[in-house]
């Protein structure tokens, strides 16, 4: 039996590596035994031995088992990874109830066992939320469950009974000589909450801009894994890249990087060679105050 182009290759280790990365879905043990050409592994406690060491190398990876098999299977990516990248596709569109999301889900991933994709879909949601690459949205309007995100919540859509009372308050007391400034106040008061009631030409931005701040900064970190799924496995993301995919004003988005960095949520990496960078290429980076320049920023792990 002649050897197909495919596996001509010069180990076990590497022909099995050949036929698991170009499979659609993970494989068992079994079913690579059975495919695997003549003339490589002489036996199946051979080839098990093959992919636990290939496992530990970090060459393959350990999956659990398919519908009706309680066999453990083997892949080219990482069951965890690949269920963050699915569950991030499958928010792209519009926020999802966990219902709708294992839905979408179950048609959009490979098979699993009974209740493993529920069970595996809920620990990583869990794990987006906790590290705020994903987030919940409370009920609003015409949703009634909780839904999960890869933006955070707009207050707005939680104020709408709120603005109209204000309202009414306003016009009922519009007579009396009560200023919409006052009915504030008195608000304030009321809940134990600061307003400040300046203009917001002599406002002291620096409360606004933390609250700002934290705002932004979870946009940023969620749009890195938005631009590449990868970078939840610490791929590297080219900074003018996510500097064009904001879109955010050069000092705002230099800022919230280097926040990210000191609150041990990214890495950043500097170019190797700052001295040979164009003028136009140093304004696409972040400098690091050191004479260098940032380039790349990779997400910590969660």
């Amino acid at each position: 039996m002649s050897i197909p182009e495919l596996f001509q290759t010069p180990d076990t280790p590497a022909a099995i590596r050949q036929m698991v990365t170009t499979a659609a879905a993970p494989l068992t043990a079994e079913v690579i035994y059975q495919n695997l050409p003549g003339g490589y592994a002489s036996g199946k406690k051979e080839l098990t031995g093959i992919l636990y060491s290939e496992v530990q190398s970090g060459r393959l990876f350990r999956w659990q088992p398919g519908p009706r098999s309680r066999k453990e299977r083997f892949w080219h990516q990482e069951e965890s990874g690949y269920i963050q990248e699915r569950i991030l596709a499958s928010l792209a569109a519009q926020p999802l109830t966990r219902r709708a999301l294992l839905e979408k889900m179950k048609k959009n991933v490979v098979a699993y066992a009974g209740t493993t994709l529920a069970k595996l879909i809920n620990t990583t949601v869990e794990s987006l939320v906790k590290g705020k690459i994903l987030y919940l949205l409370p009920p609003f309007g015409r949703y009634r469950s909780l839904r999960y995100s890869r933006t955070p919540a707009d207050p707005r859509d939680y104020l709408a009974a709120v603005r109209k009372e204000f309202e009414l308050a306003c016009r009922k007391l519009k007579k009396t000589g009560l200023t919409p400034d006052d009915i504030l106040t008195a608000l304030a008061d009321m809940t134990g909450f600061s307003l400040s009631l300046h203009p917001p030409d002599t406002l002291s931005t620096s409360k606004s801009e933390e609250m700002l701040s934290e705002v932004l900064l979870n946009t940023v970190l969620a749009s890195i894994s938005q631009l590449d799924p990868k970078a939840l496995h610490q791929a590297p993301i080219w900074i003018p890249d996510l500097r064009q995919y904001l879109k955010l004003p050069k000092t705002t988005f230099d800022r919230a990087i280097l926040t990210l960095s000191e609150r041990g949520k990214v890495f950043l990496n500097r170019h190797a060679h700052p001295a040979q960078m164009t003028d136009a290429e140093k304004e696409t980076m972040i400098p690091d105050d050191q004479g260098g320049y940032y380039v790349v920023v990779v997400l910590r792990r969660i």
